[in-house]
């Protein structure tokens, strides 16, 4: 429980603003406000807005690897499919893999920093299906974005 506390705490005392806080974590902005002034203390609210701060606070703290993983996880091959990705800083350096788990296997070495970097390419028999996804599709698949994830499943 004190790591959660802390958690939440460190939320607190970020930069994020108050609204912003209460936007993407779902805790009305009234209540925000009162914690972070200290009209009211973290450790007594509800585990129900806690939970929600907590969560709010994992997803902000995500790697970039996680994020990854995120995506790459909602990624359907067809037969005949295949994934090439490059860095945005060496477009002439292409990796090809042929399965999500190959994939997978890959993004284990990317060192995390190397994430914004990297471009991704479904490629398919059919060229007009090809797509290119990146980390910045993440917020989209998170929120599980219609458009963003029917490219991702190929029910386009």
């Amino acid at each position: 429980m004190d790591k959660i506390i802390k958690e939440i705490e460190d939320l607190f005392n970020s930069d994020i603003t108050d609204y912003r806080i209460s936007k993407d974590s779902g805790v009305a902005l009234s209540m925000v406000q009162n914690y972070r002034n200290g009209n009211r203390k973290v450790e007594n609210m509800t585990l129900k807005t806690a939970k929600k701060l907590y969560e709010y606070k994992e997803k902000i703290n995500m790697t970039n690897y996680g994020k990854m993983i995120t995506i790459v996880n909602e990624l359907v091959l067809e037969d005949g499919a295949c994934v090439s990705y490059w860095s945005e800083d060496k477009i002439n350096d292409i990796t090809t893999v042929y399965s999500v788990e190959e994939l997978k296997s890959h993004l284990s070495n990317v060192k995390e920093e190397d994430f914004n970097k990297l471009i991704f390419q479904v490629n398919f028999e059919n060229q007009d299906k090809d797509y290119q996804f990146n980390l910045n599709d993440y917020e989209a698949v998170n929120n599980k974005n219609e458009v963003v994830l029917n490219f991702l499943h190929n029910e386009r």
